[in-house]
C-alpha cells in the first residue's frame, strides 16, 4: 500500500489565502454600499468599461445640449426684443406716413408743413433711439460690431457705424441662427456706393497666383490646377514640365524656361493689342548656331490634366515658333499694380489726386503720398488706404464681382460723389483717376431719375418743350425715350429742322465743366433781332428740371457783321446747389442711400422748404421703409419659431440622454439593497471562517 504524499501548508501561506477571500469579500461589500449609497451603478470606467463608455457619450451629449439651451434662451430674448423694436419702429413709419400724406395734400401750406417738420424731428430722434436698442449686452441693429453705438446723428445726416454681418449663435450640431438683425437690413442700406461694378481688367504679373485667374466676374475664380504638360518643337524634342506645386504665373513661367527649349513670358501691355498683358505667351528657343527658332509644335496635358487648357495655351499642329493663351482673366485683389489696371496699363504713375464729396463736404485722396510711408500709390491696397486716409466718412473695398472698385457713404441722407482732381467744386473735369477707376459718372451718363435730388424731369406723353431759334424757326422734342442726359441732348439735336450737324441751325451739348446742358443756335439772325427761347409745354416741366428753361435775346450788331456769333443759352448747374450757408450740395441723386433715416431726413427737408414735391419723394421712401420693416419683422418671427422648435427638440433630447444615462448607470435600489445584505453576510462568513482557520494549535508550528 503506497503512502499518500503529504503537503506542508505553511501558515504565512494559509494567512494569504484567507486574508485574500475576507479582502475580496470586502471589496464586494464596499461596491454594493457605493452603488447603493450614490445610486449609480458604474462610478469609475473598471466597473463596465463598455457601459462606462457609453455613459461618457451620454454626459457629452447632456453637455452639449445644455449649451444649446443655453444659447436658445440668449437668441430667444435678443429676438424676442428685436420684433418688439422694429413693432415700435412701424409705428413710428405709419405717423410719418400720415404726416406726408396730410402735408402733401392740398389743405397743407407752410405753416402747416413747418409744425409738421417739427414732429418728424422728434421721429428722427425716436428712431435712432430704438436704432441702438440693446439685447442680452448687445446692440439689436448692429450687426457684428455690436458694442458701439450703431446709429448717431451728425449735422443733417445719420451714420452707421455698424456692419451687414448678423451674429450667428449654434442652436444644435451643425444648425446656427441669427439672432439680431443689421441695421442695414431693418432700416435700409442708407448707404451710397460708387463703383464696384466697373471692370477694371487687371493684367497678369508673375505674382499673380494661378488660384486668382480665371475670374470670369463672378468673384470666385476658377483658377488654374498646376498638372503636368508637355511641349513639343519642330524638331521633334520634347520638354515634360511638371507645374506641380506651382503657386503663380511665375513659377509656371521658371519651370517652363528652366527646359532650355522654351521659354514662358506675360506680353507687355500695349494699344495695339488689347490682350497683351493679359495672357501667357510661349516661345521656342533659337538655335545658337542658325539664329532660328523652330516651330512650337504643340503643347498638352499629360495623366488627364487640365493646366495647358486652363491657361489657353494647349495647342495641337502649330505652324510658329509662338504660342499665344487666352485672357486669363485675373481677380482684382490688393496685390494687383495700379499698372496692370487696363485704364492705367499705359499711363504714368503716380496718378493724379480725386476728390470724395459726401453731403456739403469734400475730401482729398492723395495720390502723390497716399502710400506706404508717404510715397506715391502704385498698388490697389495703396489705393484703397488713400482713400481711408481722406478722412472721408467712407469704406473702400474689391468690389463683389473681384473687378473693380467701389467706395461706400457711411452717411443716411448724404449723396456721395467722386470727382476728378482740380475741381472739386462746383465744376470738375470729365476725365481723370476718378473715371478711370469707375468711380466717376460724366454728366452724359447721369440718368434723369436721379437729377433734381431725386426728383428727375417730369415729363408727360408727347412733346415735352419748344425750342425757337432766333431766325424764328421753332420745333418741339419729345423727351419720353430719354433715359440720360446724352439723350436730352441727341433728341433736342434731331429734333432741329435744320439737322444735328454743328454749325445749322441748334447745337445741344453738355458744358465743357461737365454741370450744365448748353444750347447753342447758329440760325442766321433777323431784323429786327429775335431770341433764343426754351419754353415747357404740354403741361410737362422738362425744360424747366434741366435747367434750360430760358429766353436768351439776340445781341448780334446791326448792320450783321461777317462772321455771325452764335447765340448761346446756359442752362442751371444741375449737379449743385448752393445752400443757405454758401456751402455747395450735390442735388443730382446718383448715389443717394435708401432707407428709413434718408426718408426721414427727406421728409423733413421737404417739409423745413415747403417742397411738394420733396414730400411725395419722401412717402415713396417711407412706404418702401414700412415694407421692409414688415419683412424683416416677419423674418425675426420665423427665427423665434425656429428657437422654440429647437428648444422643444433640445429639451426632448436632454430628457432622452437623462432616462438612457440612468438605465445605463443607474441602479435598481430593491435588487441593490438585496445585493448589499448577501454581500454584509457573505463578509460575515468570511470574516468567520477566517477566525477558525485562523486558530493555530502548536502542530501548525511543527508542520
Amino acid at each position: 500500500m503506497t503512502t499518500p504524499a503529504i503537503t506542508r501548508v505553511t501558515s504565512n501561506l494559509r494567512q494569504d489565502i484567507v486574508q485574500a477571500n475576507v479582502r475580496r469579500a470586502n471589496d464586494r461589500l464596499l461596491l454594493a454600499q457605493e452603488r447603493l449609497s450614490s445610486g449609480l451603478r458604474i462610478n469609475r470606467p473598471s466597473d463596465d468599461p463598455v457601459d462606462a463608455s457609453l455613459a461618457s457619450r451620454l454626459e457629452a451629449l447632456r453637455g452639449r445640449s445644455s449649451q444649446f439651451l443655453r444659447n436658445v434662451d440668449r437668441a430667444s430674448t435678443a429676438l424676442g426684443i428685436t420684433d418688439s423694436t422694429l413693432s415700435e419702429v412701424t409705428d413710428l413709419v405709419q405717423r410719418a406716413r400720415d404726416l406726408a400724406l396730410r402735408e402733401a395734400g392740398d389743405t397743407a401750406n407752410e405753416a402747416t408743413r413747418r409744425n409738421a417738420a417739427t414732429e418728424v424731428g422728434e421721429l428722427i430722434r425716436n428712431a435712432l433711439d430704438l436704432a441702438n436698442t440693446e439685447a442680452v449686452g448687445e446692440r439689436v441693429f448692429g450687426g457684428s460690431l455690436t458694442r458701439g453705438i450703431p446709429y448717431s446723428a451728425e449735422a443733417t445726416d445719420v451714420r452707421y457705424a455698424g456692419d451687414a454681418r448678423a451674429l450667428q449663435l449654434a442652436i444644435g450640431d451643425g444648425l446656427s441662427i441669427a439672432t439680431n438683425l443689421p441695421g442695414t437690413e431693418a432700416f435700409g442700406s442708407g448707404t451710397a456706393r460708387r463703383g464696384g461694378a466697373t471692370n477694371l481688367d487687371p493684367g497678369l504679373t508673375r505674382a499673380t497666383a494661378l488660384s486668382e485667374l480665371l475670374n470670369l466676374g463672378t468673384g470666385r475664380p476658377e483658377g488654374v490646377r498646376p498638372g503636368r504638360i508637355v511641349l513639343s518643337d519642330g524638331t521633334g524634342a520634347t520638354a515634360a514640365v511638371d507645374l506641380r506645386g506651382a503657386k503663380d504665373l511665375g513659377d509656371v513661367i521658371d519651370r517652363i524656361g528652366a527646359t532650355g527649349r522654351f521659354v514662358a513670358s506675360v506680353e507687355p501691355a500695349s494699344i495695339a493689342d488689347p490682350l497683351a498683358g493679359k495672357r501667357l505667351r510661349l516661345d521656342t528657343v533659337a538655335d545658337p548656331v542658325t539664329g532660328v527658332a523652330p516651330v512650337l509644335a504643340s503643347i498638352a496635358d499629360l495623366n488627364d490634366g487640365t493646366t495647358a487648357r486652363d491657361l489657353g495655351i494647349a495647342v495641337a499642329g502649330n505652324a510658329t515658333s509662338t504660342v499665344r493663351g487666352r485672357d486669363l482673366d485675373p481677380i482684382l485683389t490688393a496685390r494687383t499694380p495700379l499698372s496692370a489696371l487696363e485704364p492705367f496699363k499705359l499711363a504714368a504713375l503716380p496718378r493724379p489726386d480725386f476728390f470724395i464729396r459726401v453731403g456739403s463736404s469734400t475730401y482729398t485722396v492723395d495720390m502723390d503720398t497716399g502710400g506706404p510711408n508717404g510715397t506715391a500709390v502704385s498698388d490697389v491696397e495703396g489705393l484703397l488706404n488713400a482713400i481711408r486716409r481722406s478722412g472721408a466718412p467712407v469704406e473702400a473695398a474689391v468690389g463683389a464681382t473681384g473687378q473693380g472698385v467701389e467706395v461706400t457713404s457711411r452717411l443716411h441722407g448724404a449723396r456721395l460723389m467722386v470727382l476728378n482732381a482740380n475741381d472739386p467744386g462746383p465744376t470738375y473735369t470729365q476725365l481723370g483717376t476718378a473715371t478711370d477707376l469707375g468711380l466717376f459718372t460724366p454728366l452724359g451718363r447721369v440718368l434723369l431719375a436721379d437729377l433734381n435730388r431725386g426728383k428727375g424731369v417730369n415729363r408727360v406723353q408727347g412733346n415735352d418743350l419748344r425750342i425757337t431759334r432766333r431766325d424764328g424757326v421753332s420745333f418741339e422734342v419729345d423727351l419720353s425715350g430719354a433715359t440720360t442726359l446724352q439723350d436730352v441732348v441727341d433728341l433736342m439735336n434731331r429734333a432741329d429742322p435744320a439737322g444735328a450737324a454743328p454749325g445749322a441751325g441748334v447745337d445741344a451739348s453738355l458744358s465743357a465743366d461737365g454741370t450744365q446742358v448748353v444750347i447753342t443756335d447758329n440760325s442766321t439772325p433777323t431784323i429786327p433781332r429775335g431770341a433764343l427761347n426754351v419754353v415747357d409745354i404740354n403741361g410737362s416741366f422738362a425744360a424747366t428740371d434741366l435747367g434750360i428753361s430760358n429766353r436768351v435775346p439776340d445781341g448780334t450788331p446791326i448792320p450783321t457783321p461777317a462772321i455771325i456769333p452764335p447765340l448761346v443759352a446756359s442752362g442751371r448747374n444741375l449737379l449743385f446747389q448752393t445752400r443757405p450757408d454758401a456751402t455747395q450740395e450735390a442735388i443730382w441723386g446718383g448715389v443717394e442711400g435708401e432707407g428709413l433715416f434718408t426718408a426721414l431726413l427727406r421728409l423733413r427737408e421737404g417739409l423745413e422748404t415747403n417742397d411738394e414735391t420733396l414730400v411725395l419723394l419722401a412717402l415713396d421712401r417711407i412706404e418702401a421703409a414700412d415694407r421692409r420693416v414688415g419683412q424683416h419683422q416677419a423674418e425675426v418671427g420665423g427665427r423665434a419659431a425656429r428657437v422654440d422648435l429647437s428648444r422643444n427638440l433640445l429639451e426632448g433630447d436632454l430628457e432622452a440622454a437623462d432616462r438612457l444615462a440612468t438605465e445605463v448607470r443607474g441602479v435598481d435600489l430593491a435588487k441593490e439593497i438585496v445585493e448589499l445584505q448577501d454581500q454584509q453576510s457573505v463578509f460575515q462568513s468570511a470574516l468567520g471562517a477566517a477566525a477558525n482557520i485562523l486558530q493555530l494549535s502548536l502542530l501548525d508550528f511543527l508542520r
